[in-house]
């Protein structure tokens, strides 16, 4: 009812998802290239070197004004270690981002396999317990507590897919500046 609201419709309209959650196995890039990429690509770094680029030049003009005992020089001067300080900063900071994005991905790779096996276990689970109630060794609660436990294995796989999924969108953004074309042409194959 609050999906209906939001969407605009009545509230008892029933909704009839055709989409389906899939996984697609995303091929991680190695680390080195995606670290370099984004060393590259990150708005942050670029910012970050034009402000030492500018600390350098008035570094330039300063020292051709004043000597090195006066105050504009060394003032220019801290300003120009920030700014070198700064850049080193940044190029960490997207690197850690960058390594921990891609820590992530794989990390939710290995929680769709735990998950794919949760599925396993509890279809055959439900299985033995139908097999049991059919011969009369169970009752139906067993069966339906298997049946709950299935939906439960399911929708926890495709939780972990879901992770996945924005785990991936999380490190391909982290590498590069926004949206890149490639990303735009697989989302719309997926609204298709």
């Amino acid at each position: 009812m609050a999906l209906n609201t939001q969407l605009g419709y009545d509230v008892m309209t029933n909704i009839k998802l055709q989409d389906e959650l899939t996984y697609k196995e995303f091929e991680v890039p190695s680390i080195a290239e995606a670290v370099s990429k984004a060393l590259e690509n990150r708005n942050e770094i670029k910012a970050a070197e034009f402000n030492y680029q500018v600390a350098q030049i008035n570094m330039d003009i300063i020292a051709k004004q004043y000597p090195e005992i006066t105050y504009m020089y060394r003032e220019q001067k801290v300003e120009l270690e920030k700014a070198e300080k700064d850049l080193q900063t940044a190029r960490k900071n997207i690197e850690m981002e960058v390594r921990s994005n891609y820590l992530d991905v794989l990390e939710k790779q290995e929680e769709i396999e735990a998950g794919k096996k949760s599925v396993e276990l509890a279809k055959e689970a439900l299985r033995l317990n139908q097999l049991s109630y059919d011969v009369g060794m169970a009752v139906l609660t067993d069966v339906q507590k298997a049946q709950t436990t299935l939906k439960q294995a399911q929708l926890g796989l495709s939780k972990a897919i879901l992770d996945y999924n924005l785990a991936v969108l999380k490190f391909e953004d982290s590498i590069g500046v926004g949206i890149t074309g490639k990303l735009l042409i697989r989302r719309n194959k997926r609204t298709v």
